[in-house]
Order: C-alpha cells, then structure tokens, then sequence
C-alpha cells in the first residue's frame, strides 16, 4: 500500500451558528499537531465579510464548547445561591410575597453534560474537520467563499485547502 501523498483538500463547510464554520476536509488531520501557517479568510471583499478571529481543531472546538457550559452552569448556580439567599432574607422579614415572587422565578441549574468515556478516549484521534470561529456574525442568506490555505494532513503532506461557498440561512423559528 501506497502512503498518502496527496495534500488535504477542502470538502465542505457547515454554519454551526452565525459565529462558527465547520470545514470538512477529505483526508484526516492530526489533531495534536499545532495549525501554524494555517489561515483562512471571508470573501468577496465587496461585501464586507466577517475576519476569521480563530481556527481550531475538533478537539479544541469541543473543550471550548465545554468551558462554555460549564461557565454557564457556575454562573446559573451563583444566581440560585443568591436568589435562595434573599427568598430567605425577605421570608425573615416577614415579606413573603416578594420571596414567593422570587421563587416562581428562580430555576435549579442543569449540571452540564459528563465527557462520556468514548469522548476522553477519541479526543486526541484523527479528524477531518477544522472549525473557524468568526470576529462577527455571518449576514444571512449571503452568500461568502471561505478559503483555507497551509493545511498539512496526518501524514505530514503540507499544502493542503480549497475554496467552498458559504450561506447562512434564516434561523429556524420554534
């Protein structure tokens, strides 16, 4: 068998959010290996596109998502606390219609999600994809080109990219 000797091309791109591009690539990617000499860009110039402020990983992209959470989850559990403690100052003071008002507004936080072993297991393994976090929200039904240069697969093949149209669509209502 032959070794790879062909660089990575770009194969698709995915709007995650307005802020976030998953870009596939048709040949793995080591996911320890740093991204120097790796950069993307927005076009047509014409249309004022987003700077790319971050390329990343997948295993990167996914610890990021979980600090996000988990930020979430501290700050929701320091609103709790704190909206437990004048329920109970208020109730003290003999107020219990303020503390009730409280109360019908106060959640319980959700605990973020547990890292399943799969994940810790598979974290560091080959992907095909890259994820480029956006300086500002993509405009919708706009269409962009997103190209990506300097992108080396698992075999240490450089030169690597390509070019592929992006458009966000409308956010789908509930």
């Amino acid at each position: 068998l032959a070794p790879d000797t062909t660089p990575a091309v770009l194969g698709q791109v995915d709007v995650l959010d307005s802020l976030t591009l998953e870009v596939e690539f048709d040949d793995f990617l080591d996911q320890t290996s740093e991204l120097i000499g790796v950069s993307a860009s927005l076009g047509p110039d014409s249309v004022g596109p987003p700077q790319v402020s971050t390329i990343m990983h997948q295993r990167d992209y996914v610890e990021r998502l979980r600090a996000i959470r988990d930020s979430s989850y501290v700050a929701d559990s320091i609103q709790f606390v704190e909206g437990q403690e004048r329920i109970e100052l208020l109730r003290s003071a003999g107020d219990s219609i303020a503390a009730d008002e409280i109360e019908s507004g106060l959640t319980t936080p959700r605990s973020p999600p547990e890292s399943s072993q799969e994940d810790l297991r598979t974290r560091d393994l080959p992907k095909r994809m890259l994820y480029v976090l956006l300086a500002r929200a993509l405009a919708t039904d706009q269409p962009y080109e997103l190209s990506v240069v300097g992108v080396t697969n698992i075999n240490d093949v450089p030169g690597g990219g390509g070019s592929a149209e992006v458009i966000r669509g409308m956010p789908q209502r509930e």
